[in-house]
Formats: C-alpha cells, structure tokens, sequence
C-alpha cells in the first residue's frame, strides 16, 4: 500500500526551483536555531542579545593554548617555540583495509507493510 506521507524522489526534487530549495532550506535552519536559542536561555537564564554595536565572542581567560598549554591565547598566536614532540604520531598513515559493504533497505509505510 502506499503512505499518504509527502515523499519525494530526485525527479520531484530537479523540479523545484533552486533559490525555493534554498529559501525553504534557510527557513528550516532559522526554526532549528530559534529552537536551540531558546533552550539556550531556558538552561542558562542568559541573554542573547545580537545588534549592530554588540561583539560576539567568548573569554579569552578561558582558552587553553594548544602549543604552551597556558591560558589566554590561542596556538597560532603563542610566542612559545613550537611544540613539536607530537607532530610525528598526528601525521601516522595507517593501512585500512577496505571491504565491500552491502546494505539491505527497507522501507516502512507506517501501517506496518514493508517493500
């Protein structure tokens, strides 16, 4: 049987206009930032406040430096010589051995009939 649910598939979807794509793209991603905004305040009871004059930053006294691991400053800014004890492990290459995957899908129409 078939669901009564909007579905659509890459035909439907070379349709549609691109900037519509976009524009209903952007709204969907204002709804999810409103919605994590306000759970943000709910949490925290701070004000999120955005205009023209307001800076968006965070404290400075909190960052850890990467390189001399001293507060206040970020590794690209640090006047400490370069730390490069750990530079060889970050760069390893290791084998990976690769297999073909073979996935099942399976597609519920909600009332409990699989295709």
């Amino acid at each position: 049987s078939q669901s009564n649910s909007l579905q659509l598939d890459n035909d439907d979807l070379k349709q549609i206009d691109a900037d519509d794509l976009e524009e209903m793209d952007l709204k969907w991603q204002m709804a999810m930032l409103t919605m994590r905004a306000r759970r943000f305040l709910q949490r925290t009871r701070r004000n999120l406040r955005a205009n023209g004059t307001t800076s968006i930053g965070f404290n400075m006294s909190k960052v850890e430096c990467y390189n001399c691991h001293k507060r206040g400053h970020f590794a690209r800014k640090c006047r400490s010589p370069r730390d490069t004890r750990n530079k060889d492990t970050q760069r390893r290459t290791v084998p990976v051995e690769t297999t073909i995957a073979i996935a099942l899908v399976s597609q519920c129409d909600g009332v409990g009939s699989y295709d």
